[in-house]
């Protein structure tokens, strides 16, 4: 049983320590402080083991697309979107301490050489035998505790040409079942932006910012932002660059659900 939890540098928390927690804990409190984020540290500290580890936050808080670099999909999950910083996230498991540090590697060489497809159809893909690794972005995420298994190991995900993988320095590492279970339905963003548009159009934007103020007094202005095939709704409330959110629009009524980042929840 978690008895304590410390989460330093993720997301919104620069530090955070909840301590006396039970089989059942109730976190209260008003909207934009960062309950769900907190559920998210969690999470993440035991799915330590899936490449999807980071994406699936965004498709909980309703966003389906994003871009493929680090500033748009790891960036969110560090402190006021510092990728120089560490995530540092420890719990108290029957009385002995697990720890999960997070370090954004720009430079990380994988110990595989991918094959290059010449051309799509029914040639197979080809390698050079002079070939080198490419280096590629990658999430180093190293764990320990007091037990043998997680003795500083170290976890790499990757972001490379043909995607996101995850590469296991030992594959033995342990790992315990976690399961999330969010309080709202994902919501179309699509959509959300396609609402937001018609009331720019109409000129009532400032009336959904006037209200979204009073969960976010940092927001300044909001916009949709083409993401692919998608558009999104991004806010700039005050940081180095604008933060992508889900909004809820039904008529004259707005409902901040949750964003990506720095303080939004």
């Amino acid at each position: 049983m978690i008895t304590k939890l410390n989460i330093d540098g993720f997301k919104g928390f620069q530090q955070l320590e909840l301590s006396k927690l039970s089989r059942v804990t109730l976190l209260g409190g008003r909207n934009n402080v960062g309950k769900t984020s907190i559920l998210e540290a969690l999470f993440m500290f035991y799915d330590r083991l899936n490449p999807q580890m980071i994406l699936r936050q965004f498709a909980w808080r309703g966003v389906e697309t994003i871009a493929f670099n680090p500033e748009s999909m790891w960036a969110p999950i560090f402190y006021n979107y510092a990728l120089d910083r560490e995530i540092n996230i420890s719990v108290i498991v029957n009385e002995s301490e697990e720890k999960m540090t997070v370090r954004f590697n720009p430079h990380y060489v994988p110990s595989s050489i991918q094959a290059n497809i010449t051309s799509p159809g029914l040639k197979p893909k080809q390698i050079r035998t002079d070939q080198k690794p490419e280096p590629s972005y990658a999430l180093d995420i190293i764990y320990n505790n007091n037990s043998k298994k997680m003795k500083n190991q170290t976890a790499h995900l990757l972001m490379g040409f043909d995607g996101i993988g995850i590469h296991i320095d030992n594959p033995n590492m342990e790992q315990r079942p976690a399961t999330f279970l969010g309080a709202r339905v994902s919501i179309n963003p699509l959509e959300d932006a396609q609402k937001f548009g018609q009331l720019d159009i109409i000129g009532k934007q400032e009336r959904i910012i006037d209200f979204l103020r009073i969960i976010e007094p940092n927001l300044k202005s909001l916009s949709s932002v083409a993401m692919g095939d998608i558009s999104l709704i991004h806010g700039d409330i005050g940081l180095t660059g604008i933060v992508s959110f889900s909004l809820e629009i039904v008529g004259d009524r707005f409902t901040l659900l949750g964003s990506l980042g720095f303080s939004l929840s």
